[in-house]
């Protein structure tokens, strides 16, 4: 089932005065800097007739998600609105991982759409996504490429200066 949910720094997420809100500004530099997102400036709805419906929509960005032991990317929509960061997603631990990151780096929390739903989301810790390898993996065939390199002196390096030549020096 998806849920409607709310990053913001507003008591709740639908108050209208200003002040509280997450700059455009902020939210773009933070989906610049995270390798996970990508910055749309539009958003796609679906029409009755099964019509796509592209539209302008400026802070628009998109979390590209591939679970554990899948092949398949998912996108995951986040649109800037009104000063919160609005995300359609399903009840997934990774995407609510990323949610909870996102809040914990803009100073914001979490709520759902409702107004019975409004209580807090809980932050729980800041997201730390799990390494698909170690960096020592990455170093691992740099390590045999250096261990063949090893200068290993021949018998020609070991042998001291023929006699003729320590008279000249």
């Amino acid at each position: 089932m998806e849920n409607e949910i709310y990053i913001t720094r507003k008591e709740k997420w639908f108050e209208t005065k200003h002040g509280n809100d997450i700059p455009l500004e902020e939210w773009l530099a933070f989906v610049k800097n995270d390798p996970d997102m990508r910055l749309d400036n539009f958003s796609v709805a679906t029409l009755e007739n099964g019509e796509l419906f592209r539209y302008d929509n400026p802070g628009a960005a998109v979390y590209i998600h591939r679970a554990a032991g899948e092949t398949d990317c998912h996108e995951i929509a986040f649109e800037y609105l009104s000063g919160n960061i609005k995300v359609n997603a399903q009840s997934d631990d990774n995407i609510m991982e990323k949610i909870r990151h996102i809040a914990f780096k803009l100073g914001a929390h979490i709520q759902a759409e409702t107004e019975a739903q409004t209580d807090e989301i809980p932050l729980e810790e800041p997201y730390d996504p799990k390494p698909v390898f170690s960096f020592s993996d990455l170093l691992e065939p740099v390590k045999k490429a250096l261990h063949k390199l090893e200068h290993k002196p021949d018998e020609t390096s070991l042998n001291p200066l023929p006699e003729a030549d320590k008279k000249k020096t």
